[in-house]
């Protein structure tokens, strides 16, 4: 069993991956392990959507067309920084992952937004919509209360 995590704060990439090899029921900011999605860096706070919000994310995915599409060659370095690009710009991008099985599907979605520090909003078979806010120029507008 790995040794005890002395401060999260310091390294919190290497506490969630401490958290995701244990077999015990872990928590991290309230969340237990298979719900922890991602840990984000003291240095920048990600916008973290409310749910009202994150039903808006969801209607408005609906219109979109998948911008960045994962084939036979899988993740490249070309396709990294095309992808890096099209969420900075776009905020919430449909991205098509063509290849491998659904594990293999979640897996590569999955490493995708932890590297960008991206939410995953949804994914439905081969399709999923990532959401990371642009604190420069904000292109979503969320509805008040």
């Amino acid at each position: 069993m790995p040794a005890p995590i002395e401060n999260i704060a310091a390294n919190p990439l290497q506490a969630l991956k401490l958290l995701q090899q244990t077999s015990l029921p872990c928590t991290l900011a309230g969340l237990t392990t298979p719900q922890v999605r991602r840990v984000v860096p003291s240095s920048k706070q990600a916008m973290t959507p409310n749910k009202k919000q994150l039903r808006q994310l969801k209607s408005m995915c609906h219109e979109l067309t998948p911008v960045v599409r994962i084939g036979q060659k899988g993740v490249t370095e070309a396709l990294l920084a095309e992808f890096d690009i099209a969420l900075s710009y776009h905020e919430l991008i449909k991205i098509k992952v063509g290849v491998g099985d659904r594990e293999e599907r979640r897996a590569i979605i999955s490493k995708l937004a932890a590297d960008h520090d991206a939410l995953v909003i949804q994914q439905l078979g081969q399709i999923a919509v990532l959401f990371k806010r642009n604190h420069e120029k904000p292109h979503i507008v969320f509805a008040k209360k």
